[in-house]
């Protein structure tokens, strides 16, 4: 096969896009495009490979699914074996089932399924997990597996003309139904396969029409590529129509098929270039033992890590995938090692230190604790109930009372919900109380009405649907009091005039709850990993100070604000000591916080009894 230097280039900007971007997302906003890059990559080479053993009659399946496993495979392996193995000293029982479960999904190359199960590709929890970048390499491995055989077969039975429109059409259906779909399920769209695809079969559009002899595409590609790489952020839905930019500027770099070298005398580029596989699979590791051990590094810290990773990446390359080392005693040893300690609850032997320790069975207990032990955390949540039932309702328990006007109605998402223990069960029996609080939908004035009785798929639906119904209870019910509670971004909406509409329906005190202090990777990790002997209040790097700013921001404003009552509840479970923040972490003996952020039971009882219900009982009266 002829050495593409173009090719070389694009997987060097692909990993350096993709390295940068997780080391510090600020620094290149756009860099996760980089693996909708290498998908482009990886649709031409294999076309390229099907289609040349097909003209020449040696293709084989086996022989391409063998050369798969022999580039893919081996540093793979080495990857996760040492994971396990510093997993056994490093993690608590907890993290290392965690791990051992995402060693086999990704060995099996269905990690992709695994993560999109679990939750997003941009959420907190990310850096939790280790082997979360190989996602793509699940996504690629099943093209592998159905396209040779799709390819193949149209190739034999209507030839190649016939084959190359089927391709064409394939891939602008799939791009078709990724724009449609992202927007709808955004985060199995970012993980699949079916609104991957058509990134793939671009690049097999790219090798049918090289073109052997062009100047001018190559800069508009790569000005198309550069462009994503800073105007994309990881608020846009991914892939979605956004998706063509860096693809199309990929594909227009490999059609022009440039007979001389891109970036000419640049050995750096393509050196990156060939140990691109091994670099991608060893920076996210990194990034996330950065992000456990010092969860606010930056500067020399950060490219520390980045060096690292291409020092790793290079050995990686030079040792074992260059070499093509088949390494299949310890991909058994590894399948091996990784499903006993999944099926022993994360290693849970006494021979291993780390089950030993005190921080081991904290996390496990709040493994297993829920939010509300009422039930209404699920009773209440259109978004659950809709996860959970495919349709979009919640228990008329959640809106309606035996008592008549007045009360009290708890709106938010579900942090509200987390909240609600904390006050509800204060609230004089005689007095109705309503909540309606929905994960991930913070209050919003919705102005249409929504049925229930309407089937729904789409999560910012699910929300119209909770803030409507909000509305249209304070309506009917007229509630005395409304509490507004969501996880952040408060600064963003405009609560004196969301006060002022809700008055208007004979509301007559509106109470803003402030966040809560938030910690990441969680507050039980951090906690057990390094806070075990403290005291109540602890000062660790894990705090989300952007959470910090925020509140702020939300005293400067409506502190003194007639229309709002705000709780100001960072400054009263925070202090700062020397420039250092010290904010509350247990209440009798329990953490405030179950996960990142949502209030233990303990921890809602805490806010409800001290914060909240001094308001409550004197609007009440």
């Amino acid at each position: 096969m002829t050495f593409r230097h173009d090719i070389n280039v694009l997987r060097a900007i692909a990993v350096f896009s993709v390295v940068l971007y997780h080391f510090n997302n600020n620094s290149l906003p756009g860099g996760f495009v980089g693996v909708d890059i290498f998908f482009v990559i990886s649709g031409f080479l294999m076309t390229k490979i099907i289609y040349q053993g097909y003209e020449s009659h040696s293709f084989s399946l086996l022989i391409f699914y063998a050369n798969r496993c022999v580039r893919i495979i081996p540093p793979l392996v080495v990857l996760c074996f040492f994971l396990l193995l510093g997993g056994w000293f490093y993690l608590f029982s907890v993290e290392y089932e965690i791990l051992s479960k995402h060693v086999i999904s990704s060995l099996l190359f269905i990690s992709n399924i695994t993560f999109w199960q679990e939750s997003g590709y941009f959420t907190a929890d990310s850096h939790t997990k280790w082997l979360l970048h190989t996602w793509s390499l699940s996504v690629e491995w099943q093209f592998y597996i159905l396209y040779p055989i799709v390819l193949t077969v149209m190739l034999n039975f209507i030839g190649l003309k016939w084959t190359k429109r089927l391709v064409y059409l394939g891939a602008l259906a799939g791009f078709l139904f990724c724009v449609y779909i992202t927007p709808i399920f955004p985060t199995p769209s970012f993980f699949l396969l079916p609104t991957r695809s058509w990134e793939m079969l671009v690049g097999g559009i790219s090798y049918f029409l090289s073109f052997r002899k062009s100047k001018i595409f190559v800069p508009i590609g790569l000005s198309l590529i550069f462009c994503s790489l800073f105007l994309f952020d990881k608020t846009d839905v991914w892939p979605g129509y956004l998706a063509i930019v860096p693809v199309i500027g990929t594909f227009l770099v490999l059609i022009s098929n440039p007979k001389v070298d891109v970036f000419p005398g640049s050995f750096i580029i393509h050196y990156v270039g060939k140990v691109s596989y091994s670099v991608y699979l060893w920076h996210w590791p990194i990034v996330v033992l950065i992000y456990n051990v010092m969860p606010n590094a930056n500067g020399w810290f950060l490219l520390a890590g980045i060096i690292a990773s291409f020092i790793i990446g290079a050995i990686s390359y030079e040792v074992i995938e260059k070499r093509k080392m088949t390494l299949w005693f310890l991909c058994a040893v590894t399948i091996i090692f990784s499903s006993i300690i999944y099926f022993s609850n994360g290693g849970q032997y006494q021979y291993r230190e780390k089950t030993k320790d005190e921080g081991n069975d904290l996390l496990l207990k709040y493994s297993k604790i829920g939010i509300d032990p009422g039930g209404m955390w699920e009773k209440c949540n259109s978004k659950s109930n809709l996860e959970r039932k495919g349709k979009l309702d919640i228990s008329p328990s959640c809106i309606s009372s035996s008592k008549s006007g007045g009360g009290v109605l708890l709106w938010g998402d579900s942090h509200a919900a987390a909240l609600s223990p904390g006050f509800r069960d204060l609230i004089p029996k005689d007095v109705p109380f309503y909540q309606i609080a929905s994960s991930g939908c913070k209050p919003k004035i919705i102005k249409e009405n929504t049925s229930s009785n309407i089937f729904y798929s789409n999560r910012s639906e699910a929300c119209a649907y909770s803030n409507s119904l909000a509305i249209e209870t304070i309506k009917n019910k007229k509630p005395t009091v409304v509490i507004f509670a969501q996880k952040n971004h408060h600064d963003l909406t405009d609560w004196d005039k969301m006060a002022s509409m809700l008055k208007k329906h004979g509301v007559k005190e509106i109470v803003l709850v402030g966040p809560v202090p938030q910690w990441y990777p969680s507050l039980p990790t951090i906690i057990a990993h390094r806070h075990m002997n403290d005291t109540e209040y602890i000062y660790d790097q894990g705090l989300d100070v952007d959470i910090i700013k925020s509140n702020s921001i939300l005293e400067n404003i409506y502190g003194g604000s007639e229309n709002v009552t705000f709780i100001n509840i960072i400054d009263n479970l925070c202090n700062y000591k020397l420039g250092d923040i010290y904010c509350k972490a247990k209440v009798d003996s329990e953490l405030l916080v179950i996960d990142y952020g949502h209030l233990t039971f303990s921890g809602a009882k805490y806010i409800g009894r001290d914060l909240i219900n001094p308001i409550l009982t004197n609007v009440l009266k």
